[in-house]
């Protein structure tokens, strides 16, 4: 059977969820991009990002969860959408559910907080002095 694109065109506001739902990727091509929040967004709901290689962007997206732009012209563009559309439906099926997992594993608010604790039980280890290759210690925090 034949795959298509459709283009949706630039979205300057938020879309109702059962629009986003539809989508089977979301396309994101910029030159600058700090935390991609657009990006984790769409990830969070099962959709792979193909986007440019920029900002943050790259600390969310990997070979398994999504495509990488390393460039941004129009040819750049179109490899990667039939890359894409290339993909056979367990091969997008499992994408789908790495961008959702990627998310949740590392986007999310208990995933901050145990990121935090980590880093605070870090922090007060080197402050005493201890040390954290051995993994020999104890620490009881009230």
């Amino acid at each position: 059977h034949t795959r298509s694109i459709q283009v949706t065109g630039v979205q300057t506001c938020a879309l109702p969820i059962y629009k986003v739902k539809s989508w089977k990727y979301l396309l994101f091509p910029t030159d600058t991009e700090g935390m991609p929040n657009g990006i984790i967004e769409m990830m969070g709901c099962g959709i792979p990002a193909i986007a440019s290689s920029v900002g943050g962007i790259s600390d969310v997206i990997c070979l398994t969860n999504g495509f990488l732009l390393y460039g941004s012209t129009v040819l750049d563009l179109k490899e990667r959408m039939e890359k894409a559309i290339e993909l056979s439906d367990n091969e997008y099926t499992k994408m789908a559910r790495n961008a959702y997992e990627t998310i949740n594993r590392e986007y999310t608010l208990p995933a901050a907080q145990a990121q935090a604790k980590k880093m605070a039980v870090r922090e007060i280890i080197d402050d005493m002095g201890m040390d954290r290759s051995s993994g020999s210690y104890f620490m009881a925090v009230l």
